[in-house]
């Protein structure tokens, strides 16, 4: 071979593996949805994953998971047209989401790495509207406008569905990934892979007005026909047909097709004027119906509602029409009713006003042109209409580029003689509309004008002075930024309004009417020079009242109107507007304040009796704020000009004052008013607060109006979510009490349905409408409905570890109590069969476990067996309630199952003690093979962590408690030392063991003990200690078998102290007094009672008690053992002893997080966590197996130990950020924390440090440096 052939070779074959490189070198990306659907509706989530791998490492910069709807239409052109040949096409991106990815999410440095697939979560929720923005064009029609910001379904997107789209026109919606890394050539990012999953959205669409057919050709809702009597023998008469838009067909959630039925009726009235008084109607032939769907696209956006027609003449736009035969029905036994003259037929088509026209509507039932009087001919068709099976329909819309319309065609035979089958056909409008998640959610969308406008205000002020374009450029149809939501994603909250009593709906409308004239004249009367006029003298008189610095009175409306009029032609035209925006709301309020035992208040707890009322009422209130901010946005920038920055301040300040003495006045009826909380200029501040406070004044009763941003004060709790937290708690608390067999089936679905509908019940509240209160408080019920919902969806699943074991038998235990709770009837017979039953299969099961069981070495195994013993436990209790309720009361009943009853009992009792002893171990020995634990791995732990708002892994945990471990052995060393035992701080810590009181004398020491804590916190002001809390707490002694599993004190509400009885043996004797030596206790008590655990009850008993929904040992425990680092660093300790004391119980937390963590990571078995307690801390080892036993036994999840260390470094750390650092005096620090209740410590830091926080919100504080 010749080296030229030879290079060839090599070359190609590196060629080759380049090649291969190159395509394996891209990462592999995936979009798994979770619960994946066939389609989505408005308000629906779509949560899920992006999951990405790698061949070999990857650096980037970023990953960009989008939610985007698009808009794509192609046009062919008419070769000859000149210039015009080939086809124009469009593209319009009307919705863009992106999903926040958190900085801790990304690996560090940002490189990925094979062998590893890393996930990245998103949640989107399908929007109900659009951005103003998507539509700037000019339009003929707001109500135009209005329905291009409607969201629009999926079209021609999916080959699996068949909707009738054109190629040359669709919506897609997708959710995109894409991962790029900086680009060495050019300023865009290089990208490195791109992922798309297209989903399909069939938005909500409620039943629009029927559309304005006069004048459009393009619908026939009324027709004549000549009729013969036969060839060449003169007319019978004219046969009229007629009929009113249907009622739309009404597509249902997860609309399928196949399995549902949608339908409407058509009804079709006919009318015949006969030439003669001798003529008959013409005999009636077959009513064929077809469904036309027709999809209108352009390439520019539309001005109008798209028409046959237009298409015909503009080659920018284009339409596509597919006919579906409907049915085919004999009419020839149609009824007709003859009428006299006089009889009144002229009835018009019922119709709601469209927005688009208000000129008159053609009557069906009118004469035919040709009618001269006399008697004439009735009847009616009902024409039933249902969608075909072998298509998917989407909703009627109407978009920028894309439209669907429907009609349906009927067209009627006559039979005629002669003349063969003429007909006569009608072609009426059809609307398609869609449900969302319910009646709720659909009545709670926004369809008025008035709250358009707010949500419009909302998101986009600046449209109502921007000037239109031409509207056919394609610039008109601009993207949405990718940090915009569209209006109603977070819908706004809507007034809160509670009325009961009567409700004068006839004088409202009149009131409502005379209102409407007012504000729709308004803006004719406001001309620019008056404006300018009015705004300087305004700004006079607002200097005034600064330059008087009148700090002690208030903007009170009657001086305000007084100033007003003082201005003149002026003045009097700001305060004729100002009253015809506000006194129709004094007038409507003042009639329900009338009404017997009226009541408006600022809660929201429930509407008695009259929901009318409250509904227009709303309406009034809404179009009032709508009017008075367009007044002030149209005008803004004349008075922005004009008033001084320094005045405005002042004004708004003050009015913020008046606006809070209004909120919490005691004595006057308060009507809250709420809108978007966005935050205004000042000046529209000022003038809006004029409205409000004219209002309140001349009405007589508060009115609030959250337009209105507080300046430099803080918001008053609205409490919306506190009491939605305080009812979820007592709804819980109602179920499982109803529910009450833990591991029953049907409990666990009523719970999981409950969490499911809160959160989406939550979902619909929007964030930034909330104060800091509530806001906390909404991040904190977020997260514990999740994590709800996955501890559900966990247990369930760990329930089939236990079939073998408590199956059939418990499920049919529960059945029987279950009828119990539901008062189902329930014969002896049956129950008696039923308990047989369950005898008979434990029987079965004790056999099987005494012939063939043994105790497992696998910790599952074990674990399960635990938990099936305390079930049968559970369900033997309830089922002694079940006796108890029928026995005696129902003497056929307990005839029937006293005997079974019994037998049953002690099966039950004989299958726990043989479980006990054969499965699990029998604990009679005091031996460790009782102790039983289930680990729950890694993946458990990082899911305690994401609920517990903690940013470490469980390996960086373990790492922190190594390293405060290491700080506690040097500290415990200098002790050692000073007590002359050297290095060998064991034996300096054998020497304090050994200091312990004599039997009887341990209560005595706690009190001593007790007191010191107090008098030390209160001598240096470190913490408030009420009286109440200083004087009422009780001491126990701790039971001999509780003492396994805690050896040492318990607290809060009352001192429960561990100490050895006389039952016990001597060697367990001499080990729990030297657990609970002095030194020891010193720490315990302080930990245990005040400033401990005590004082936490005490506060949380007195402060946002709701917030014990969250509690978390994090709070809980931190803060107990937070007092020991402050103690510490205090001088608290100051003998050698009291110092090992301390340190002891410090480095007993550090193993805690060691043996716990990595015992439910499978790294430790219990015994290796007994020997590594008294190895590394120096516990006593009956003290180390209560520890672990008490730690496994399923009373505390995986990181309840890991909180006490972890919760109070937390705390430390914040007290470094906020007394230490921003000068916070330490008692007002402390206090604040008992005050704001139980949650997660990053979540305080919060709410403490006035952070914002988002829906979703994932742990980022990194508290400890490692």
């Amino acid at each position: 071979m010749s080296s030229a052939s030879s290079y060839a070779s090599s070359t190609g074959a590196m060629a080759s593996r380049l090649r291969t490189l190159a395509l394996g070198s891209k990462p592999h990306i995936n979009i798994v949805l979770n619960d994946e659907q066939s389609s989505y509706s408005t308000l629906d989530r779509l949560s899920g994953k992006v999951e990405i791998a790698v061949s070999h490492s990857t650096r980037f910069d970023e990953i960009d998971i989008q939610f985007i709807g698009t808009t794509k239409t192609f046009l062919e052109k008419m070769p000859s047209t000149p210039g015009l040949a080939g086809g124009a096409s469009a593209f319009h991106q009307f919705l863009k989401l992106r999903q926040p990815i958190q900085e801790s999410s990304y690996p560090q440095p940002r490189i990925l790495e094979p062998g590893r697939t890393y996930e990245f979560p998103f949640v989107f929720v399908v929007p109900q509207r659009l951005l103003p923005r998507v539509c700037k064009h000019e339009v003929q029609h707001e109500s135009i406008r209005d329905c291009h910001l409607q969201l629009p379904p999926s079209l021609a997107t999916l080959t699996t569905h068949d909707d009738m789209g054109p190629d040359m026109a669709k919506i897609q919606y997708q959710i995109a990934a894409r991962i790029t890394a900086a680009n060495d050539i050019s300023t865009e990012p290089k990208n490195l892979a791109t992922k798309m999953k297209t989903i399909r959205i069939v938005p909500t669409v409620d039943e629009q007005p029927p559309v304005n057919i006069l004048g459009d050709s393009d619908y026939i809702l009324r027709s004549e026909k000549s009729i013969k009597k036969g060839m060449f023998k003169g007319k019978l008469g004219t046969l009229i047909i007629g009929a009113e838009q249907p009622k739309s067909l009404r597509l249902p959630k997860s609309y399928n097709p196949e399995d549902t039925i949608v339908s409407t009726v058509a009804t079709v009235r006919l009318r015949f004027d006969p030439a003669d008084a001798k003529s008959q109607p013409p005999r009636l032939g077959s009513l064929n119906s077809k469904l036309k769907t027709t999809t209108f696209y352009a390439t520019g956006a539309r001005m109008d509602f798209p028409k046959k027609k237009d298409v015909l003449f503009d080659h920018r736009q284009g339409s596509h029409s597919v006919n579906i035969g409907l049915s085919s029905r004999c009419m020839a036994s149609v009824d007709w009713t003859l009428r006299t003259e006089s009889e009144s037929t002229d009835e018009q088509l019922a119709r709601r006003d469209s927005g688009l026209s208000h000129q008159e509507i053609p009557k069906y039932s009118s004469p035919s042109t040709n009618y001269k009087g006399g008697n004439f001919w009735t009847a009616e068709i009902v024409v039933p209409v249902a969608l075909p099976k072998d298509k998917h329909f989407v909703p009627t819309f109407h978009g920028c580029l894309v439209s669907r319309v429907y009609s349906l065609g009927l067209s009627l035979g006559i039979h005629s003689a002669g003349v063969g089958f003429p007909s006569v056909d009608l072609k009426l409008p059809l609307q398609i509309s869609a449900e969302g998640k319910g009646e709720v959610d659909v009545a709670s969308r926004s369809s008025s004008t008035a709250e358009a406008q707010l949500a419009e205000f909302r998101y986009e002020e600046e449209l109502l002075a921007a000037e239109h374009r031409g509207s056919w450029s394609y610039n008109d149809l601009e993207t949405p930024e990718f940090t915009d939501l569209p209006p109603e994603y977070e819908a706004y909250r809507r007034p809160i309004v509670t009325v009961a009593g009567s409700f004068d709906k006839n004088a409202f409308d009149n009131l409502f009417t005379a209102h409407q004239r007012k504000v729709n004249s308004i803006s004719d009367k406001l001309e620019r020079e008056a404006r300018l006029e009015r705004a300087t003298r305004i700004d006079d008189m607002f200097n005034t009242i600064v330059a008087k610095e009148e700090a002690s009175s208030d903007l009170a409306a009657s001086r305000i109107m007084a100033m007003l009029r003082a201005l003149g032609s002026s003045g009097q035209r700001f305060l004729e507007e100002a009253n015809s925006r506000t006194a129709i709301t004094g007038n409507a309020a003042a009639m329900l304040l009338n009404s017997p035992n009226a009541s408006v208040t600022s809660e929201n707890e429930q509407i008695l009796p009259d929901k009318q009322a409250v509904q227009y009422l709303r309406r009034d209130l809404l179009n009032t704020h709508a009017a008075i901010r367009s007044l002030l946005l149209k005008h803004d920038e004349d008075v922005k000009q004009l008033i001084p920055r320094a005045s405005r301040a002042h004004v708004d300040t003050r009015v913020a004052m008046r606006l809070k003495q209004l909120l919490h006045g005691a004595d006057t009826t308060c009507l809250w008013v709420e809108g978007p909380s966005d935050t205004p200029t000042p000046s529209q501040n000022t003038l809006t607060a004029l409205y409000v406070t004219a209002a309140a004044e001349s009405s007589g009763f508060q009115v609030i109006s959250h337009l209105l941003p507080v300046a430099g004060h803080e918001r008053a709790s609205s409490g919306l979510i506190s009491l939605m937290i305080q009812c979820v708690t007592a709804d819980i608390s109602d179920i499982k009490k109803f529910y009450k067999i833990t591991f029953s089936k049907t409990r666990v679905r009523r719970l999981e349905k409950y969490f499911r509908d809160k959160s989406a019940e939550l979902a619909a509240v929007r964030l930034d409408q909330l104060d800091s209160e509530d806001q906390i408080d909404y991040v904190l019920l977020e997260k514990y409905l999740n994590r709800q919902l996955k501890a559900l969806e966990e247990f369930e699943s760990s329930l089939e570890e236990l079939e073998s074991i408590i199956e059939p038998f418990a499920s049919n235990l529960v059945d029987l109590i279950e009828r119990r709770q539901r008062v189902v009837p329930t014969t002896g017979r049956y129950a008696a069969e039923a308990l047989s039953a369950v005898s008979e299969d434990v029987t079965r099961k004790l056999h099987a476990i005494t012939k063939n069981g043994s105790q497992s070495q696998d910790p599952a195994a074990r674990f399960a067996a635990y938990r099936a013993v305390n079930y049968v436990g559970e369900l033997r209790v309830a089922l002694e309630e079940w006796m108890n309720f029928y026995k005696g009361y129902d003497p056929e009943f307990t005839w029937w199952t006293s005997a079974p009853f019994q037998q049953t009992l002690r099966q039950l009792n004989s299958f726990r003690a043989t479980v006990n002893s054969r499965l699990i171990g029998d604990s009679s020995n005091d031996s460790t093979g009782d102790i039983v634990g289930q680990p729950v791995g890694r993946s458990g732990i990082l899911a305690d962590l994401d609920a517990q708002f903690i940013a470490y892994s469980p390996e960086e945990l373990i790492k922190i408690a190594d390293k405060e471990y290491a700080w506690c052995e040097n500290e415990m060393i200098k002790a050692s030392r000073a007590l002359g035992y050297g290095v060998d701080w064991r034996a300096a810590l054998e020497h304090v063991k050994n200091l312990y009181v004599e039997p009887g004398q341990q209560t005595r020491l706690v009190h001593e003990l007790s007191a010191e804590a107090v008098a030390y916190v209160k001598h240096h002001d470190l913490v408030t200690v009420p009286v109440i809390a200083e004087e009422c707490w009780r001491t126990f002694m701790m039971e001999p078998e509780r003492q396994k599993v805690n050896p040492f004190f318990l607290g809060g509400e009352d001192l429960i102290v561990s100490y050895p009885t006389d039952t016990m043996s001597h060697s367990d004797k001499l080990m729990s007094m030297r657990g609970n030596n002095r030194p020891m206790s010193r720490s315990t008590v302080f930990h245990e009672l005040i400033p401990g655990h005590h004082l936490q009850m005490h506060m949380i008993a007195r402060y946002r008690s709701y917030r014990s929904l969250f509690t978390t040992p994090f709070w809980i425990e931190g803060w107990a053992f937070y007092w020991e680092f402050v103690l510490w660093d205090r001088g608290f300790a100051e003998t050698p002893e009291e110092k090992i004391g301390m340190l002891f119980w410090r480095m007993h937390r550090c193993a805690r997080i060691v043996f716990s963590l990595k015992f439910h990571m499978g790294q430790m078995t219990p015994q290796e966590c007994i020997d590594y307690l008294v190895e590394k801390v120096g516990h006593e080892r009956a003290t180390a197996e209560g520890e672990v036993r008490r730690s496994f036994n399923g009373d505390y999840n995986a990181l309840y130990q890991a909180g006490y260390m972890l919760g109070a470094l937390q705390i430390y750390a914040m007290r470094k950020e906020m007394v230490e650092g921003a000068g916070m005096p330490e008692k007002e620090f402390h206090d604040r924390i008992l005050k704001e209740g139980e949650m997660p410590i990053e979540i305080l830091r919060a709410l403490m440090q006035d952070r914002k926080l988002q829906p979703g919100h994932k742990a980022a504080w990194e508290f400890y440096d490692l």
